[in-house]
């Protein structure tokens, strides 16, 4: 099977899925176009993670910035098909993937927050309630005992009260979750910071969520690092 082949069937299996869950027209036909673009980019040989980051940061920089997050959102869809990963594409439809471009109640709703560091800025400034400010302590008192340095342990900190600030006030679901995070990736400078941010997510999701074992998973995590 050639490589525009395996593409072309990917992309085809990507808008079977789309044309069954995603309600508005608008949307599906939004997401076909942004899959068509996103191959194009793609490279005539084997797809790896790091040919797709690159294909996906290229269309990224040849976009207006309104239409960042919703290539970023087809990106991560559509990468399973790819692959023919159909665990991932069954897991991403549990947590309530290819539905579309959700806005009403997207994470970033402040006109002013163009950067991580706003983000942070802003995270920093907000008063959270008691609950949440337990949350994070608990986190942050395990990042302590895992002998990180003493910067790693701040940004990671800075980074979780963002995303503790991007939930505020909402039950913390995997649908909320995902959304929050793709809110923030296309203010993300670099494929570097993307794979941080996510890092520090998925930890930090253990805390939210007030699982038992969130530090013994993430002194798990860390030794497997």
């Amino acid at each position: 099977m050639t490589t525009d082949k395996s593409h072309h069937d990917a992309l085809q299996a990507y808008l079977n899925v789309i044309e069954k869950n995603v309600s508005k027209r608008a949307d599906a036909s939004l997401m076909e176009h942004f899959a068509h673009m996103l191959l194009s980019k793609l490279p005539d040989k084997p797809l790896s993670p790091d040919s797709y980051r690159a294909a996906v940061d290229s269309l990224l920089e040849s976009l207006p910035p309104e239409y960042k997050r919703d290539v970023v959102i087809v990106a991560r869809e559509l990468f399973p098909f790819l692959i023919s990963d159909i665990k991932s594409v069954a897991a991403m439809m549990k947590a309530g993937g290819y539905s579309g471009f959700t806005r009403k109640d997207a994470a970033i709703d402040d006109g002013a927050i163009k950067s991580m560091s706003d983000l942070i800025a802003v995270a920093e400034g907000h008063k959270f309630t008691n609950r949440e400010s337990a949350l994070h302590g608990k986190y942050m008192t395990c990042l302590g005992s895992l002998g990180l340095e003493e910067s790693v342990i701040a940004m990671r900190g800075r980074i979780s009260k963002a995303l503790l600030y991007l939930v505020r006030n909402n039950e913390v679901t995997p649908v909320h979750y995902r959304k929050a995070i793709n809110s923030v990736m296309p203010i993300l400078s670099s494929e570097e910071t993307r794979l941080y941010f996510v890092l520090v997510a998925r930890e930090f999701y253990y805390f939210l969520t007030g699982d038992p074992k969130a530090p013994e998973m993430i002194k798990a995590n860390e030794a497997n690092r």
